[in-house]
């Protein structure tokens, strides 16, 4: 399913430069567990991480967790640009 969500922090991945690790606060989460999720994007150098935290994004939020360089990852942000 795909919901709104807002990145509560961004940081480099510790092992490629292309990636971005973020918390990820995902309004409206069904379960019981309210923790933001560790998502992990291929956002390096693309934007800065400072215009990051604080942006609304769309979350895919019902995939299957996967490891991106040793980092899992629960959810897949949807990026768009207006160039």
């Amino acid at each position: 399913s795909i919901r709104a969500g807002s990145i509560l922090s961004a940081e480099p991945h510790p092992d490629a430069d292309t990636l971005v690790v973020c918390k990820v606060d995902c309004d409206g989460e069904d379960s019981d567990v309210s923790e933001p999720r560790t998502v992990v994007a291929g956002l390096g150098g693309k934007i800065p991480l400072e215009d990051l935290v604080g942006k609304k994004v769309a979350c895919v939020t019902n995939l299957k967790p996967a490891k991106m360089r040793g980092i899992e990852s629960t959810a897949m942000l949807l990026a768009a640009n207006d160039d």
